[in-house]
């Protein structure tokens, strides 16, 4: 049997962060720049108040015809976040896609966010850790 990964190895960090205030445009730029399909929300404090992900920015902005320019990150995040910690390991974050169905799990340590993994890098750590 293959050997338990903590999250902590193989988690993205830093994050691509963003603030409520900013606008659609601004993140959306973001994505694009950095390459990634999620921003997360953070506030002053560095603790997580939600995330906007492309599928956000399609549905609730571009198909209703909103303006990017002055529609708010606040007006169309997800303020229910489910996070993971970094002593996680790979079994138990996989788990946690299956049963919340999410895609990116924002990784978070003493109320901070600390980095990201994604169903992605959980199929690319699993490809490795089997193939050996």
């Amino acid at each position: 049997m293959a050997k338990k990964v903590s999250v902590r190895e193989f988690m993205s960090a830093p994050v691509i962060t963003g603030k409520k205030e900013e606008s659609i445009q601004s993140v959306a730029n973001k994505m694009k720049d950095h390459h990634v399909g999620i921003i997360v929300v953070v506030n002053a404090k560095g603790s997580i108040d939600g995330v906007i992900s492309e599928r956000d920015i399609l549905n609730k902005v571009v198909a209703l015809g909103r303006d990017v320019k002055t529609t708010s990150v606040r007006e169309i995040m997800q303020t229910k976040v489910i996070t993971g910690t970094p002593s996680m390991t790979d079994v138990e974050a996989a788990a946690m896609f299956m049963k919340h169905k999410v895609k990116k799990l924002p990784i978070v340590e003493r109320n901070k966010l600390v980095g990201i993994i994604t169903q992605t890098d959980i199929l690319k750590l699993y490809a490795l850790k089997w193939a050996l």
